[in-house]
């Protein structure tokens, strides 16, 4: 998805130095990289996070908290693609009405 992002940005960006869509994705990715990611990484959690609990057969009472790794070196490697994104859902659900 990182580099669909990357791929689509380079039509867009307009960098000096560089003719409109003919800048290098790897360099979008030195430049935009970490937003762009981080980007992509929300977008993730959000698809999984419904897929999850719709799967299960749950409907959330509110927003499911998000709790995720709080060691930054380990943050600093998933932003970057070099390591596995993990996350764990909190959340209260509806019960069901008969």
């Amino acid at each position: 998805k990182l580099m669909a992002r990357l791929s689509d940005a380079r039509s867009k960006v307009r960098i000096n130095g560089f003719r409109p869509g003919k800048v290098p994705v790897q360099h979008l990715r030195k430049v935009y990289g970490k937003s762009f990611m981080a980007e992509v990484v929300n977008e993730i959690l959000n698809d999984s996070t419904r897929s999850i609990i719709t799967g299960r057969g749950e409907k959330a009472a509110m927003q499911p908290e998000v709790i995720m790794t709080e060691d930054e070196k380990e943050a600093e490697k998933i932003l970057a693609g070099g390591a596995d994104f993990e996350f764990r859902l909190n959340y209260e659900i509806i019960p069901p009405i008969e």
